[in-house]
């Protein structure tokens, strides 16, 4: 059976894309192969089209999100080895796991892990040692950048040992909000991109 994800590619303006970007490049192992992403549902051996259908049903009712990153903060794999860093979801932490929560009702629901709570996030850095990612995480910090972004939708993706591919693109409900200005865009991923095998819960994390 085919192992499915769904996430979130935030629309950013194209200055704090490329910042998160170039960020990556240097930190994130994953950069080159998909672009800078919320998970919400984690890689899972299940159906394609049961799981689009319950995509589909649970944004019916969703809005596009408003979210703010100000702060990054360094995490270890919550069942491998290695850390990660993460630049936080602050606001739109409340609605990210109301969604988080609602797609993972029905058929991604016997694949869930509560014993790890879902954290918002973007990934910008990946490495061994904790002590590297802390230090990434306060050359982040120093920056005190703040990166204004929407959640306007969702992707299913398919990943295998060597590839990732792009199943649907599902668009959240609009409701009147406005992108924050009119040179946001949504970061993207390819249709196909090549992917190393990880075995963390996380990815893509």
């Amino acid at each position: 059976m085919k192992s499915l994800a769904v996430v979130a590619y935030p629309t950013l303006s194209d200055g704090d894309r490329e910042w998160i970007e170039g960020i990556r490049t240097r930190y994130d192992p994953l950069a080159s192969r998909i672009a800078a992403h919320f998970t919400l549902v984690f890689p899972t051996e299940v159906a394609e089209a049961p799981l689009v259908a319950q995509v589909r049903k649970a944004l019916k009712s969703a809005s596009p999100i408003p979210v703010v990153l100000r702060r990054a903060a360094a995490y270890s794999d919550a069942i491998g080895s290695g850390c990660y860093v993460f630049l936080l979801a602050e606001e739109g932490h409340r609605e990210l796991l109301q969604l988080h929560d609602t797609l993972y009702e029905g058929t991604p629901t016997a694949h869930r892990r509560f014993d790890i709570p879902f954290v918002p996030h973007v990934t910008v850095g990946a490495h061994p040692q904790m002590s590297e990612c802390e230090r990434i995480v306060n050359h982040l910090n120093e920056e005190s950048r703040i990166i204004r972004a929407w959640i306007n939708g969702v992707d299913v993706i398919e990943i295998d040992e060597s590839t990732i591919r792009t199943v649907a693109e599902i668009p959240l409900e609009s409701r009147g909000n406005q992108l924050p200005n009119p040179k946001a865009r949504r970061t993207r991923g390819l249709a196909v991109l090549a992917l190393r095998p990880l075995t963390v819960i996380g990815w893509p994390p």
